[in-house]
């Protein structure tokens, strides 16, 4: 690394992350920092009370009442027309 270079990183910008207050040169590193915080907070969702699974997507803990497509089954004609 030339003086040129070394004396362009001391004068640079550094970014702190707010989790765990590690710092960073460069913007760019610090993006990346942060999607692995993301990454690491998704796979430690908590576990379901009920079932012991992880709540991937929310809206399945809600149960389906009634099918949101077809509110009457009568007007659906399934019959193969040729």
């Amino acid at each position: 690394m030339s003086s040129s270079n070394i004396f362009n990183f001391v004068n640079e910008i550094v970014i702190e992350c707010g989790v765990c207050n590690y710092v960073f040169p460069n913007f760019q590193a610090f993006v990346t920092h942060i999607e692995a915080h993301l990454i690491q907070e998704i796979l430690a969702m908590e576990v379901s009370p009920i079932d012991g699974t992880k709540p991937f997507i929310k809206l399945l803990d809600k149960p389906i009442l009634s099918n949101v497509f077809f509110d009457d089954h009568d007007d659906l004609d399934l019959s193969l027309k040729l």
